[in-house]
């Protein structure tokens, strides 16, 4: 089973990154952000 870490315009709901992982950890959310394309990104997590 995979894992989808992805981070969402909260604007329009628009996938900015995503990446697949065999396990839900911190390595899975900092590949995630790695592929996110936006330097001035302001990321937030609840």
């Amino acid at each position: 089973m995979y894992e989808l870490g992805m981070i969402l315009d909260l604007f329009n709901n628009e996938v900015l990154a995503w990446k697949l992982s065999n396990r839900n950890d911190l390595q899975l959310v900092l590949d995630t952000v790695k592929e996110l394309d936006a330097p001035e990104a302001l990321l937030y997590s609840d």
